[in-house]
C-alpha cells in the first residue's frame, strides 16, 4: 500500500526531472510542463493540467479522459485526480506536498473488481533531480481501505478486502555505493484488518477468513535502483497503449529491457504483525507476533532469493486438537531458507533477445533446455535453511543445514538437528489413542536410540547426505537399512 503511494509520487517527479522551474511561477512555464508530462504519458486532453500558485506549480493528473477511451463492456474505472503542489528549491530540488482524499475503483469485466479508499493522505518530500528520487518523505493516511474480487472461469468468485485505520510512511534516498539509488523505507499501519472469502468446493458456501492486528509494518531497502530505466518503460508503454503497438515496436520494448538490466541490485522487506487473531470457520487462532522477511537480487549472474518467517504465542481454537495434544501443539516457529548459485541474467537476457509477440507461443518451446542451463549453470542451486526452530512449552526442535539440488540428479547436503523435551513428547504420546501412539511412538523411540548427548540433555542429530544415494545419521546410513542402493 505505502509503495503504491511512493511510487505514484517519485514517477510525477522523475518524469519533470530534467526541468528548471523559474521564480515566481508563470503560465508559460505551467505551459511547458504540460507538454513535459505529455511526453510521458500521452497528450489527451484534460488528463494533465499545470497551474501557477505564488511561487510554486499546482500539478493535477486527471485519468479520467483514459478509462472513458475503454469499451464500458469490459472495463470500467474511476480514480480520484492526483493534486500535489511543487516548489524549485533553489539546489536542485523540489519541495512536494499533498493534501486529499483518494479513490480508484475498477471494473474488468467478468476478471476483477477493485476499489481503493482512503479518507485522508498529507505528505510532503524533497525531490532530488540528479537522483530522480525523493531523498526524504513521509505520508500519513487515514481510513484505508482496499476491496478486490477475483473471477477465475469455472472456480466461485474470491474476494479479498483489507482496512486500516491510520498509517504512515517515510523513506530516504541516497546515490547507491555502486550505481543507481539506495533507497529505504518504513511503514506502518493501525487498527489492520484483512477479510478473504476463500471459494468452498462445487456447491459449498466460500469460507471467511478475518484477520486483525493492532499493528503492522516493516521496512524495505533497495539498492542499486535504476530509476531512468524504469521510467523509460513506462514511457514506452504509455506510447504503446495496445496490443498492436506494442507488437509492431517490440523491437523498441526488447532495446529498453536489455538497457534496463538488472534494474536493481538488491531488495529486502522486512514486516510483521502484533497481536494478531485469525478468525476462521474453525474457530479463532492468536499469534503474539508474526515476522516475515523477504530478500531478492535483481537480474544478476549471482542470483539470491530469501524468504524467512517467525510465528511466537501461537494459541488455538479451543477443542480443535485432542486434550492429550495440547502441550504438542507449536506456540513458536522460525523459518528461514535460502535459494542461491542460480544466474538471473542469463537465462532472462535470453528470452528478451528471443521472443515474439506476433507468434501464438512467444518463447520457442525448445528453447526450455537452453534457459534451464542458464539459469543454472553449474546444473544445480544451492538451498541454506538458517537456524529454526519449532517449540513450545514441552520441547524445542532445532534445525539448520544445507543442501545442492538440482533436475536429472539426487539432492546432496548436511544438516543438523536437534532436541530438548523429547521424553515429555513421549509422555503425552501414551495418551493418544492406540492407532496414534502406535503409529509415532516407534518412529521417535528409534530416533532417539540414534541419537547423541548434546548440551543440557539435548539429543542431537548430526545428517549427512553428501554422498548421494547414502543418508547418514551421526554415523548409521539409513538407506541401507532400509535396503536402499
Amino acid at each position: 500500500m505505502f509503495l503504491r503511494h511512493a511510487f505514484l509520487g517519485t514517477t510525477l517527479f522523475a518524469l519533470m526531472s530534467s526541468t528548471a522551474m523559474a521564480d515566481p511561477a508563470t503560465p508559460e512555464e505551467a505551459a511547458r510542463l504540460v507538454a513535459l508530462f505529455q511526453t510521458y504519458i500521452g497528450a489527451e486532453p484534460g488528463v494533465v493540467s499545470v497551474e501557477p500558485a505564488g511561487d510554486a506549480y499546482t500539478v493535477t493528473l486527471d485519468f479520467a479522459p483514459f478509462i472513458a477511451k475503454a469499451s464500458p463492456d469490459t472495463f470500467t474505472g474511476t480514480v480520484t485526480p492526483y493534486v500535489m503542489t511543487i516548489t524549485d528549491n533553489g539546489d536542485g530540488t523540489w519541495a512536494t506536498a499533498t493534501d486529499q482524499a483518494f479513490e480508484a475503483s475498477f471494473t474488468a469485466a467478468g476478471i476483477s473488481d477493485f476499489s481503493y479508499k482512503m479518507a485522508s493522505l498529507k505528505g510532503t518530500g524533497v525531490f532530488d533531480e540528479a537522483l530522480s528520487a525523493f531523498t526524504s518523505s513521509r505520508s500519513d493516511f487515514t481510513d484505508i481501505s482496499f476491496t478486490q474480487t477475483v473471477t477465475i472461469p469455472d472456480t466461485p468468485p474470491s474476494t479479498s478486502s483489507t482496512s486500516a485505520t491510520s498509517g504512515f510512511y517515510e523513506s530516504e534516498a541516497v546515490s547507491g555505493a555502486e550505481a543507481g539509488v539506495d533507497s529505504k523505507v518504513t511503514y506502518a499501519l493501525t487498527g489492520y484488518t484483512q477479510t478473504m472469502a476463500i471459494p468452498g468446493a462445487p456447491g459449498a458456501p466460500a469460507a471467511d477468513v478475518t484477520i486483525e492486528a493492532e499493528s503492522y509494518g516493516g521496512d524495505a531497502t533497495l539498492t542499486g535502483f535504476d530509476p531512468a530505466a524504469f521510467y523509460k518503460l513506462i514511457a514506452w508503454f504509455v506510447a504503446h497503449p495496445s496490443k498492436e503497438a506494442i507488437k509492431a515496436d517490440q523491437a523498441g520494448l526488447k532495446a529498453l529491457l536489455t538497457e534496463g538490466m538488472p534494474f536493481f541490485q538488491n531488495i529486502n522487506i522486512t514486516g510483521g504483525m502484533q497481536n494478531a487473531t485469525i478468525t476462521t470457520p474453525v474457530g479463532v487462532f492468536n499469534v503474539a507476533t508474526v515476522g516475515i522477511d523477504m530478500e531478492a537480487n535483481g537480474l544478476v549472474d549471482d542470483g539470491l532469493f530469501r524468504e524467512g518467517i517467525t510465528l511466537s504465542g501461537l494459541t488455538i481454537p479451543d477443542g480443535l486438537a485432542p486434550e492429550w495434544s495440547a502441550g504438542l501443539v507449536p506456540e513458536d516457529l522460525a523459518f528461514d531458507v535460502t535459494v542461491s548459485g542460480f544466474n538471473a541474467a542469463s537465462p532472462v537476457a535470453a528470452v528478451i533477445a528471443a521472443f515474439d509477440l506476433t507468434k501464438p507461443e512467444p518463447i520457442d518451446p525448445t528453447m526450455q533446455g537452453s534457459l534451464m542451463a542458464a539459469f543454472m549453470p553449474n546444473g544445480a542451486v544451492d538451498i541454506e535453511l538458517a537456524p529454526g526452530s519449532v517449540s513450545s512449552d514441552m520441547y524445542n526442535l532445532t534445525y539448520e543445514g544445507a543442501m545442492t539440488a538440482g533436475p536429472g540428479s539426487m539432492p546432496v547436503g548436511k544438516a543438523t538437528v536437534t532436541m530438548t523435551g523429547m521424553e515429555a513428547v513421549l509422555a503425552a504420546l501414551q495418551a493418544a489413542p492406540p492407532e496414534v501412539s502406535g503409529q509415532i511412538v516407534p518412529v521417535l523411540g528409534m530416533a532417539k536410540g540414534m541419537a547423541t548427548p548434546g548440551e543440557e540433555g539435548a539429543l542431537v542429530w548430526d545428517i549427512d547426505a553428501s554422498v548421494p544415494g547414502t543418508l547418514m545419521v551421526n554415523g548409521t546410513d539409513l538407506m541401507m537399512m532400509m535396503g536402499g542402493q
